[in-house]
């Protein structure tokens, strides 16, 4: 499990003087970024770079423990550097629609940042000047620096959409195992245009299995969680060519939470931190169609069987999710059409 890493990141993005703090990326937040949007300080988009919010669109800035106004740091452009702190009334988010690649809990509104953080995920704007979070020396607190101009930034995010489209439309003309596999680099090379990728992904039919079940765990090749959870549930969709695969991922959820069954329990909570929440949701994709298990033997679903008895005896497990909707609930849904 790709967990250690989560952990590691939780604790160095503590913001305590003489550590190093968390800093923009232009090329991660970019790659990973499934909306990029200017607001003002209120939230309010008044342009779209990519995604499909429209104008006047209200984002919860004031709840995402989002810093509007950061002390601008050393800078050669006079303009930007007369005002002591930014404005705030620019700026540009690179946000995604659900988790992140960190896995943390989605955040408001149903957004993640696409950096370590929302601050870090972000660009003001002064004066044409593209300011983002850095830490210019260490200990010390992290300041907006210069990284370009807003045509630049800009640029560049619309050199990716251009790039990740020219992708797709190439993968459209190959034949559907080739095609598979273009999509699937899609994916992992450039996630925030993932969700496109994999409703194409579930048209190549068989052919997809071996790429969508290759994501599920995120090792090989590295995707998040988001990106995780999105191939159970193409698998699923995929239906009985991909039961064997199916079967595949619900053993290595029954491996990993009866690993984690003990730290639940003495917590009384799905720890984010050990990727449980969307660990879950991905074990909900699996299950969510009894469809899927339409004759399968019953000895092959040993692991399911077992999945189920997991969830159900433990005290935290068990009351995950509303009645008649918790994962043993559809585990059973599941094992009806078994032969």
């Amino acid at each position: 499990m790709r967990f250690p890493l989560l952990a590691l990141l939780v604790v160095t993005t503590a913001t305590v003087r003489g550590e190093s703090l968390p800093t923009f990326s232009l090329t991660r937040s970019n790659k990973h970024a499934t909306h990029v949007v200017v607001v003002n300080k209120n939230g309010s988009v008044l342009e779209s770079w990519r995604g499909n919010l429209p104008k006047d669109t209200q984002l919860p800035v004031d709840k995402m423990r989002f810093q509007k106004n950061w002390q601008i740091g050393d800078l050669d452009d006079a303009k930007a550097k007369r005002a002591a702190k930014a404005s705030g009334e620019r700026v540009v988010l690179f946000l995604c629609d659900g988790y992140s690649w960190i896995g943390r809990p989605v955040g408001p509104g149903g957004w993640s940042a696409s950096g370590f953080d929302f601050d870090t995920s972000a660009v003001w704007v002064e004066g044409g000047v593209a300011l983002a979070l850095d830490q210019l020396s260490n200990p010390g607190d992290q300041v907006l620096v210069s990284i370009g101009t807003e045509k630049e930034v800009k640029a560049a995010v619309q050199a990716m959409n251009d790039a990740a489209a020219d992708k797709l439309k190439q993968a459209d003309d190959k034949p559907a195992a080739e095609r598979a596999k273009l999509l699937g680099k899609v994916i992992a090379d450039t996630p925030g245009f993932a969700a496109e990728a994999f409703a194409r992904l579930e048209k190549c039919g068989e052919a997809a299995v071996p790429v969508a079940a290759a994501m599920c765990d995120g090792v090989k090749p590295a995707v998040g969680p988001g990106e995780q959870i999105a191939a159970a549930r193409t698998l699923v969709r995929l239906g009985k060519p991909a039961q064997k695969q199916l079967l595949k991922q619900l053993d290595r959820h029954l491996t990993f939470w009866k690993e984690q069954a003990e730290l639940i329990r003495n917590t009384n909570r799905l720890e984010p931190e050990y990727g449980h929440e969307w660990m879950a949701k991905q074990l909900a994709e699996l299950v969510a169609q009894p469809a899927a298990f339409t004759d399968v033997a019953a000895e092959q679903t040993t692991a399911a069987a077992e999945l189920r008895k997991v969830w159900a005896d433990h005290p935290v497990l068990s009351r995950v999710g509303d009645r008649g909707d918790r994962i043993p609930d559809h585990i059973d849904r599941c094992l009806v059409g078994v032969k």
